[in-house]
């Protein structure tokens, strides 16, 4: 999913950059399209990643059994890096077309080696949890090199960020993680029919807000218009 969102900001990226190099376009082109990708990269993956994080015991226990519940710490803590990462989806292939694919290939190559070794330390400790957390640790601690090279392409976009993308996708996240955690007091999840509902239940109803709260006027037009390319044509 995130290769998805991400493969289509190589080449709009190369081109504001090859703009900028001749003069033809300014830094604003640049941040725009950062804030734009990764506005819509969280609103579609948090409410997602929230979801499993909450749901995660129910989930494992409908799905392959009780004796998996267990597994659901884990689970969420996999996950858990998605509520920053979603933000990057479309920053590794934005960076590339802007020219700092070395920069990207360091980066990334120090996340997975950093990755392997945490998750051999914490194994024998943790056990499934290990790996588990030291994923989540490295792409945490990552965030922050990858937000840098990007301001350093795109001036004046962590403002941007924090103001257009993180505000509507994580104030939106903890009233819906609070709904979840209260579905889970109230409601029957170990019947499968219920839990189902409620795993779509909530993104679907994030969205409706988010679209409804954050979204401008075209913003919601081209919502509707990629919506409706979906939808089969009768012949």
């Amino acid at each position: 999913m995130s290769q998805a969102l991400g493969v289509t900001a190589l080449p709009a990226a190369t081109r504001v950059t090859a703009e900028k190099r001749s003069g033809e376009a300014g830094p604003g082109p640049m941040t725009e399209l950062v804030v734009r990708g990764s506005r819509y990269s969280l609103a579609l993956l948090v409410p997602l990643t929230v979801t499993a994080m909450v749901l995660a015991g129910p989930a494992l226990e409908v799905w392959l059994g009780e004796r998996f519940r267990a597994a659901a710490p884990a689970l969420a803590l996999l996950t858990s890096y998605w509520l920053l990462y979603g933000a990057l989806a479309v920053t590794p292939a934005f960076l590339v077309g802007a020219g700092q694919a070395r920069r990207v290939a360091l980066t990334a190559a120090c996340v997975a080696g950093a990755n392997l070794a945490l998750s051999v330390a914490l194994t024998p400790w943790l056990g499934l949890e290990g790996p588990a957390l030291a994923t989540a640790l490295v792409y945490i601690c990552a965030f922050p090199f990858f937000l840098s090279i990007t301001a350093s392409v795109a001036p004046g976009v962590v403002p941007a960020l924090a103001r257009e993308a993180w505000l509507p996708a994580y104030s939106l996240a903890a009233a819906l993680a609070l709904l979840l955690a209260g579905a889970r007091l109230v409601l029957p999840l170990e019947r499968p029919v219920v839990l189902v509902a409620v795993l779509l239940a909530g993104p679907v109803a994030y969205w409706l807000v988010y679209a409804l709260l954050w979204l401008a006027p075209g913003e919601r037009a081209l919502v509707g218009e990629v919506a409706r390319s979906l939808v089969p044509r009768r012949r």
